[in-house]
């Protein structure tokens, strides 16, 4: 007799003369599930949350913070864009955004009758929270145009109180030519200790000067030169 075979989908039956079909189901093992990343780095700043410059241990940004980020980025000159420490300076700013919004949110919240349905009560307290929200960073956001703007008016203040560039490279041929003047009176060409020292001086003021007043440098960079500057033509003045 011929052997029956019965669809493994159906129950087994018992025939006379067939034996029972050997059970076909197996065991399945769990799914592994794995997060899919982008194949390519450079696609990853484009991902929702994703913050590229961010590293393991820096503070995190909230949305206000972000706010105040992208506001700086975009409207601050190029040579103020350069904070010691943005990620830590915006995250204690998003801090502060978020106390102001609730210093000026909550006594409005407050206000609003309890009689008020629920629905209508979430729609005030949306308009209320969104008022907040702009009057705060309105202000913060003003804050930092003034932080640069003062930046700004500093590196002039110490510009106007420098020589020009063409004196530093008057007073270098001067000195040039002393030296010259000074091998052919004396059989040693060497210059004096003194004339070595102005000399370097005059290099380094003039290397300073270029610094402070190039526009592509930042800002810290170039106050930072023309203070340097300032010192040694003080120091320049009580020799003399």
């Amino acid at each position: 007799m011929t052997r029956r075979r019965v669809p493994s989908s159906q129950p087994q039956l018992d025939l006379p003369g067939v034996e029972p079909e050997p059970s076909r189901r197996r065991s399945r093992r769990p799914r592994r599930i794995e997060a899919e990343l982008p194949q390519h780095p450079e696609t990853w700043a484009e991902q929702p949350g994703f913050d590229f410059d961010a590293a393991p241990a820096d503070p995190p940004l909230d949305r206000y913070g972000l706010r105040a980020l992208e506001h700086w980025r975009h409207h601050a000159p190029p040579g103020q864009r350069d904070v010691a420490d943005p990620r830590r300076f915006f995250a204690e700013l998003g801090e502060r955004l978020a106390n102001r919004i609730e210093e000026l949110a909550t006594p409005e919240e407050a206000a609003l009758p309890a009689t008020l349905p629920p629905l209508e009560r979430i729609g005030q307290i949306s308009r209320i929270r969104r008022r907040a929200e702009e009057l705060a960073l309105t202000e913060q956001l003003q804050l930092i145009d003034e932080i640069g703007q003062a930046e700004e008016r500093r590196l002039e203040d110490l510009l106007s109180s420098l020589p020009s560039s063409e004196l530093v490279d008057d007073e270098l041929v001067r000195l040039e030519d002393e030296v010259a003047r000074s091998h052919e009176l004396d059989a040693d060409p060497t210059p004096t200790t003194t004339q070595e020292q102005a000399r370097e001086e005059l290099m380094r003021m003039r290397d300073l000067l270029a610094t402070a007043h190039d526009p592509a440098k930042a800002v810290a960079e170039r106050i930072k030169a023309a203070e340097e500057a300032r010192n040694l033509t003080g120091r320049w003045s009580r020799r003399t």
